[in-house]
């Protein structure tokens, strides 16, 4: 099975002003067998209101109701190459566009 781990969080606070923005920064990904065409990372936001219901329903009109979760904002594609003298160690090559 294919996922993540952090399909929406409950309860968890906002960062404050974390940020990777270093271009020197790469992910190591140690792991057997892995095919990797399947990993990604995932940009989250952090959303405090959700709207529920249906628009022009009056049994389930919208509503906004107080959410405080991380939700998936966009997905950033990895190209990862084996390390040299590492089984089963990969790392990013950078940013696909």
């Amino acid at each position: 099975m294919v996922g993540n781990m952090l399909t929406a969080i409950t309860g968890v606070k906002p960062l404050s002003g974390i940020d990777i923005s270093d271009r020197k920064a790469y992910f190591i990904v140690y792991f057997k067998d892995i095919s990797l065409g399947v990993l990604e990372l995932v940009k989250l936001k952090y959303v405090k209101q959700i709207t529920l219901g249906e628009k022009g329903n009056l049994l389930n009109p919208l509503k906004n109701y107080e959410a405080d979760i991380w939700v998936k904002d966009s997905t950033i594609k990895l190209r990862f190459a084996p390390i040299e003298g590492k089984q089963d160690m990969y790392r990013d090559k950078g940013v696909t566009h």
